[in-house]
């Protein structure tokens, strides 16, 4: 399942319309529509990010909570960067996401 797929089924599962969900955060209808469907990329804030979770239902520091920020993280190929402290690992990380990409 991405990032799409699961806030659909969480809006769904939330008995929001796309329309009654985009009024409700005041977003456009038409970015959550190409959110779901995957036609754009996962927004990279963690505010914003958190607020679309919690406005789908979800509680900070749960599972599915976590299981949205971490496929958020995999659309929009930031896997989490942000919160790597150890330089040691930072300096490997161009090889490692060159090998994501399959780019040599």
């Amino acid at each position: 399942m991405n990032f799409g797929e699961y806030f659909y089924s969480l809006r769904v599962k939330s008995g929001l319309t796309l329309r009654k969900f985009a009024e409700k955060i005041e977003e456009d209808p038409a970015y959550i529509s190409r959110l779901e469907r995957g036609k754009i990329q996962a927004p990279k804030s963690r505010e914003k990010l958190s607020f679309f979770a919690i406005e789908l239902g979800l509680k900070k520091n749960t599972k599915n909570f976590n299981k949205f920020v971490q496929l958020a993280e995999l659309s929009n190929k930031s896997y989490g960067i942000d919160r790597v402290k150890d330089k040691r690992i930072l300096e490997k990380l161009p090889v490692f996401l060159r090998t994501l990409d399959n780019k040599d």
